[in-house]
């Protein structure tokens, strides 16, 4: 993560500052993560002893759907019933998360140094969430809110400060979000994906439209698919 950082900082020093058209930069942290490994000083910004449990961790307390188990036996979870380990896994992730925070925090501090906050624009967004021994799990691989609901925070020139979207959105709606916060068109070939821009939300004018979502990779007995309709969800 600290080598992204330095690498996002160096291009921003060359490229942000000068250019006559709007510009992209991705950055893209792989933590937080299991092995759940982060630095001593920031574990220890989270005591075992005060930070949240996981819910539905243990057994009886917990689903027991056959996907799930499944899951528990091919990632070799185990039981996770531990208290002491558990907390210790959440004391990690939580280290982690405010590691991610500082090189985020770079980043924008570069941004403000070279003077380049007030005309740039951010979205911060994340693959997928952690479960971080909720419903007996570790990692993502199901539909649970844990693993699939994510953050979606964006600021700058024509964003309302504060402003809380309750509209129901998707990655897919990244790409037309981006090309539009760039002032440009879909090309034509792009006129069919099922993404929209997430603009309008910001300004007030939010869509009442479901969530879907699949996955079918590691971990997978079959496929599985999630339908999200405000509150409710469904997932197959």
């Amino acid at each position: 993560d600290v080598k992204i950082t330095e690498a996002a900082e160096a291009w921003l020093e060359e490229h942000g500052r000068g250019q006559a058209k709007p510009w992209v930069l991705f950055v893209s942290y792989p933590s937080p993560h299991p092995p759940f490994r982060v630095p001593e000083r920031l574990y220890r910004l989270h005591p075992e002893d005060e930070v949240p449990l996981p819910k539905h961790f243990r057994p009886g307390e917990r689903a027991e759907h056959p996907a799930l188990a499944h899951l528990r036996k091919i990632m070799a979870t185990g039981e996770i019933t531990d208290e002491a380990l558990v907390r210790k896994i959440a004391a990690g992730y939580l280290g982690l998360i405010a590691h991610l925070d500082e090189q985020i925090g770079r980043v924008m501090a570069k941004l403000e140094t070279l003077g380049l906050m007030d005309t740039t624009r951010v979205l911060y967004t994340s693959d997928h969430g952690d479960l971080f021994g909720e419903h007996g799990l570790l990692g993502k691989y199901c539909m649970y809110e844990g693993s699939v609901g994510v953050p979606l925070l964006i600021s700058g020139p024509g964003v309302p400060a504060g402003r809380v979207v309750r509209q129901v959105v998707s990655h897919v709606d990244l790409f037309p979000t981006l090309v539009a916060g760039a002032g440009a068109e879909l090309a034509e070939e792009d006129g069919n994906l099922p993404g929209i821009s997430l603009w309008p939300a910001t300004l007030g004018n939010e869509t009442e439209r479901p969530g879907f979502a699949e996955y079918h990779a590691v971990g997978s007995q079959s496929g599985v698919f999630m339908l999200r309709d405000g509150a409710l969800k469904l997932v197959y």
